[in-house]
């Protein structure tokens, strides 16, 4: 079924042994078999040490999801799917939940290594207890699987044979990212693999061959910040740190001092994220087009400009075109300069907050701030204000609340504008 923010499917639950059914739940896309039991517990009271579900047979495993199983075909004309509970006898649950527990251990319990039951009891409790389980099921997917759900370095006491099978690394990787520590070395260096451990945490790079530029370029076309985990050599180099930056500006960090200083790298970068230049080269902070750039995309970037940048009326125009606040950031001699000034203003009005307070006492530049609207007549200092309000009286709405009780001010605008009696501050 078809919820109303995610798609939904419908599990029917029906006891294994009559048939009859149990409850039927509603699970999302994202739906696991251990939040099933938890649904089932709920609808129907049946705890969920005592449920083991089956499908079609085969054995569902808490760790497993739903949409993964391939029990739920889109557009099959039976709708939802059906479960089989099958409910353990009290007996045999009492000595399950004393190995859930880990009141008892397989390892002082050798006859329970070689029970199917007994071993996923205990691999619930310790995921390491496989240790003590039976060689038929370290080479067991599934037995092997819920180890590791519990403890990723139960991957180590698998067979052989699954430690090197590319599908089944691939799965264990999915379910702990830190499992890929005990694959074989040919599958640390396999794509297929090391996509599926990054995919579940990108730390997972910190266990593989990240010398391996082939491998680096794949992931930092999917992440830029896998960069972290490259070899010196490759953060050096062009192809991978290219990548790294056109997926996230930010992964400039990560790469070496010279490729740091790399224009056309740091363009890039740039471009895709403004924050990278914080780990620009200190040249490249004075480059204009590099500052350019970036204040095109954020004004703010002005910050991280050389001084001589931040002195530079056209680099300071395109600035506060894109953020008024950009002008805090601009020199003083900007900020102190009328015709600076005038031209900034123009560009957005609102910029006039960040004037010398001689500016902002300035009529000229005040009216130049206030061309399109009133509103950044609140930063205009008294002089100006009262040079405003003696042809305007209703611009009094505007004036900063400091200034509405001034008597001075006050007076000047109702002078022109009764009406204006209306905005002031008793």
């Amino acid at each position: 079924k078809k919820g109303a923010d995610e798609d939904q499917s419908t599990v029917r639950v029906v006891n294994a042994m009559t048939g009859d059914e149990v409850c039927t739940v509603e699970l999302g896309a994202k739906a696991s078999v251990k939040d099933v039991k938890e649904l089932i517990k709920l609808h129907a009271g049946v705890p969920i040490q005592q449920q083991r579900l089956i499908a079609d047979g085969v054995r569902l495993e808490d760790y497993e999801l739903f949409a993964d199983l391939g029990l739920v075909v889109e557009g099959s004309e039976k709708e939802g799917v059906e479960v089989q509970l099958v409910k353990i006898p009290v007996d045999e649950l009492r000595k399950l939940q004393e190995l859930v527990s880990g009141r008892v251990s397989l390892a002082y319990n050798p006859a329970l290594g070689c029970d199917l039951e007994c071993v996923h009891a205990a691999l619930s409790f310790n995921g390491m207890a496989l240790r003590w389980a039976c060689e038929e099921f370290k080479d067991d997917e599934k037995v092997v699987l819920t180890a590791i759900s519990n403890s990723p370095d139960a991957m180590m006491i698998a067979s052989a044979r699954l430690r090197s099978d590319r599908q089944f690394a691939t799965k264990a990787v999915s379910v702990d990212y830190r499992a890929i520590r005990h694959v074989s070395a040919s599958l640390k260096a396999d794509p297929l693999v090391v996509e599926a451990a990054f995919a579940n945490h990108p730390q997972a790079l910190q266990h593989v061959d990240c010398g391996d530029k082939r491998l680096m370029l794949l992931m930092v076309s999917k992440s830029g910040s896998a960069l972290q985990f490259a070899c010196k050599r490759l953060r050096n180099d062009c192809d991978i740190v290219l990548a790294a930056v056109k997926q996230d500006g930010k992964a400039l960090q990560y790469a070496s001092d010279l490729r740091r200083g790399d224009k056309d790298i740091v363009l890039t970068a740039v471009k895709q994220d403004t924050r990278a230049l914080q780990s620009v080269a200190q040249h490249l902070r004075a480059d204009k087009e590099v500052i350019m750039a970036a204040v095109a995309l954020d004004g703010l970037a002005l910050a991280k400009a050389s001084a001589a940048l931040q002195s530079d009326l056209e680099v300071v125009l395109a600035a506060v075109e894109e953020d008024n606040r950009a002008l805090r950031h601009a020199s003083a001699a900007i900020r102190n300069s009328k015709a600076a000034m005038l031209q900034v203003v123009c560009k957005d009005g609102r910029a006039l907050r960040f004037a010398s307070s001689s500016l902002q006492a300035d009529v000229e530049v005040v009216k130049a701030a206030l061309a399109r609207n009133m509103k950044p007549l609140k930063y205009a200092a008294k002089p100006a204000v009262l040079a405003i309000l003696a042809t305007n009286g209703m611009a009094l709405r505007y004036v900063d609340k400091k200034l509405k009780t001034d008597p001075q001010v006050v007076q000047v605008a109702v002078t022109h504008s009764p009406e204006a009696a209306q905005y002031a501050d008793s």
